[in-house]
């Protein structure tokens, strides 16, 4: 939490969905623990629609 508070980013977001999209083609589990200091303020909405992409990913 030393930079930016821990807050994820839309760019950080995105590398997220990249890899569970990967996971989900190739049949392979993904094991996550999300721990964040919430989305990045300075974004915007952008980082609250990279929040929802990986989300929806989880169910």
């Amino acid at each position: 939490f030393t930079v930016f508070g821990g807050s994820l980013s839309y760019a950080h977001a995105q590398k997220i969905v990249k890899v569970q999209d990967m996971a989900l083609r190739m049949g392979a589990p993904v094991i996550g623990v999300f721990d964040a200091g919430g989305a990045r303020i300075q974004e915007g909405v952008a980082s609250l629609g990279g929040y929802a992409e990986v989300f929806q990913r989880n169910v």
